[in-house]
């Protein structure tokens, strides 16, 4: 099971109503939180590409353009874990 699961989905997969899973994982003492690390996080590319950055920032100036749309491997930003343990996300991918 997926830490970041939707109680939805979770209901949906267990054949139950949504306040079940609700009651369940208060229970269990889980709460809802921020997810900690992204699971896809390289720090060692982080600091190359860091590098590079400020290399070009030396030679020119740089412009930052947003492009806005949709990623459908986009990860979710809160999740569920025990009380007092930090929320990992997991990557299915």
């Amino acid at each position: 099971m997926n830490s970041d699961d939707y109680i939805h989905e979770r209901a949906k997969r267990f054949g139950v109503s949504n306040s079940t899973i609700c009651r369940n994982l208060k229970q269990l003492n889980f709460t809802y939180k921020k997810t900690w690390q992204h699971p896809k996080a390289d720090q060692n590319e982080r600091e190359v590409f860091v590098q590079y950055i400020d290399f070009l920032k030396a030679r020119h100036p740089l412009v930052y353009v947003d492009e806005v749309g949709f990623s459908v491997d986009a990860l979710r930003r809160h999740g569920y874990s025990e009380k007092g343990a930090r929320c990992l996300e997991s990557c299915s991918l």
